[in-house]
C-alpha cells in the first residue's frame, strides 16, 4: 500500500482527480438504481475531467482502462452527428 505521504506532491496532483473520477464511477455502479439502468441499457456512466489550465478534456475509456482525450473517446458520435447536421 502506498501512502500519500509516500508520494511526492507533484505526482499527487494530476493523478488525485483521475483516481478521484474513475472511484466515483465504480461507486455508482454499486448503487441499485445506477445498476438497474446499466444492466437494461438504458443509461451509461461518463467519467470526465476539465484541465482549466489547458481548456482540455478527457473521458474515461472502459475498453482501456484508462483517460483519453474526450474527442478520440466520442469520435464515432461526434463523426455521426457531423454527418447528420
Amino acid at each position: 500500500m502506498i501512502l500519500a505521504v509516500d508520494i511526492a506532491p507533484d505526482y499527487l496532483e494530476p493523478v488525485a482527480p483521475e483516481e478521484n473520477v474513475r472511484l466515483q464511477l465504480q461507486h455508482l455502479r454499486t448503487h441499485p438504481a445506477v445498476a438497474s439502468r446499466i444492466g437494461s441499457g438504458e443509461i451509461n456512466l461518463h467519467g470526465w475531467i476539465y484541465d482549466i489550465e489547458t481548456g482540455n478534456a478527457t473521458a474515461w475509456d472502459e475498453a482501456s482502462n484508462t483517460f483519453v482525450p474526450a474527442e478520440n473517446r466520442y469520435a464515432s458520435l461526434l463523426n455521426a452527428a457531423s454527418a447528420a447536421a
